[in-house]
């Protein structure tokens, strides 16, 4: 019985509790409710079949892309620098690779790799000192190499780390260990060593639980989000934990197979997984109960539902080609098939407007922003230099 307010025009409502979404694959396991047509088993060997196909394009494309070769020799050519620094001076505790690099589920659009370096102790003006000296360290480690020295590189430098933009881009971090963590005053830069510090989190959970079709899911949805901005969404890590959501979190014990978790993840986010009256997923790294989707925007959760609805059916009316981007002569056209996006869009946009148009001008005026940053001091390094920008 909830306390009754007299106040006059108040009127207490309690708390609604959050719900999962309904999900069919769940339900599917009971034959009493539901019987499963014999003809998903076809379109289950189709949609295989072009999971494999746009796979093997990616790999074709990493493996034949010499940018993928240079980020691994500065990758290892730094690790190696690091660790004589680690044994050298006392400031560095450990070194973490971390992201997509770490996971080998990187597309060719972005080509970087994200390293912690997670420090014994901060000091105010002990950063800048520490970053010149490695600039000074890892450009004379590029001479050596001819291939990568090729490449022009800028410095970007903010209050949390730096990272080296070219073609490739490495990116450092900076933490403090859990000790020392308090001792840091500026809450921008606590905040920030936080989420590196779930960085290296996330990086051992997809260590603990890698899979090949966790591995395929998660490559396959970055890719898509390469080609939708709505799809993009989501950040690296809501990619990767619904990539294992799907694939272990069911009713069998057993795994489930490559086509049915690909399809299960436009279910769930069609469903409505990722909005305010679902409670999603929970992180698993975090000590409290903390959903993924707790940090997105009304209008990125009413997007993101829209695009999974219009991409849901695609797939069930076969058409392959749009969503991986694959050319297939060969597919089947369904001629009862109806194009229900002009009705979803119309739907969704009287209800909740969100305009593509705003976010390509705010993407603009940061690319503007960016070629401003052109006439910034220069760090000469030996015979090259590293353009120094400082971020706030």
């Amino acid at each position: 019985m909830y306390r009754k307010h007299y106040l006059k025009g108040y009127q207490y409502n309690p708390p609604q509790p959050k719900y999962y979404p309904f999900e069919l694959n769940l339900v599917k396991s009971n034959e009493m409710f539901i019987q499963i047509n014999p003809e998903y088993n076809n379109f289950y060997s189709e949609l295989k079949i072009a999971i494999e196909k746009r796979e093997n394009e990616i790999i074709k494309e990493l493996n034949q892309n010499n940018l993928l070769n240079q980020l691994t020799l500065c990758t290892e050519k730094i690790m190696i620098i690091l660790e004589r620094i680690k044994n050298e001076s006392p400031m560095i505790d450990n070194i973490i690779i971390v992201g997509s690099f770490a996971n080998r589920t990187m597309n060719v659009t972005k080509l970087s790799s994200d390293l912690v370096l997670i420090l014994n102790y901060y000091q105010k003006g002990i950063f800048q000192n520490f970053m010149i000296q490695l600039g000074e360290i890892f450009m004379q480690a590029i001479k050596t190499e001819p291939i990568i020295s090729q490449n022009k590189f800028k410095c970007l430098i903010k209050a949390y780390g730096f990272s080296f933009i070219g073609d490739v881009s490495i990116n450092f971090r900076f933490a403090v260990r859990q000790e020392n963590f308090f001792q840091i005053k500026d809450i921008n830069l606590r905040h920030e060593m936080m989420r590196t510090l779930a960085s290296i989190r996330h990086a051992s959970f997809n260590k603990t639980c890698a899979n090949s079709s966790v591995r395929t899911i998660s490559r396959l949805l970055r890719d898509i989000a390469s080609r939708n901005r709505r799809i993009a969404i989501m950040n690296p890590w809501m990619i990767d934990i619904v990539s294992y959501y799907v694939v272990f979190h069911n009713l069998q014990t057993n795994e489930l197979p490559l086509p049915q978790a690909f399809m299960r993840v436009f279910e769930l986010l069609s469903a409505g997984l990722f909005t305010t009256s679902s409670i999603g997923i929970l992180d698993p790294c975090e000590n409290y109960a903390f959903s993924v989707h707790a940090n997105m925007t009304l209008a990125a959760q009413e997007a993101l539902m829209e695009e999974a609805q219009i991409l849901l059916l695609k797939l069930t009316q076969e058409k392959f080609h749009e969503v991986f981007n694959i050319k297939n002569e060969n597919e089947t056209k369904n001629k009862d098939a109806f194009d229900y996006e002009e009705i979803i869009r119309n739907e969704f946009n009287n209800a909740f407007k969100y305009n593509d148009n705003n976010n390509n001008q705010d993407l603009e005026q940061e690319e503007e922003e960016e070629e401003d940053t052109n006439d910034s001091d220069v760090i000469y390094l030996g015979e090259q230099a590293i353009e120094v920008v400082e971020v706030e």
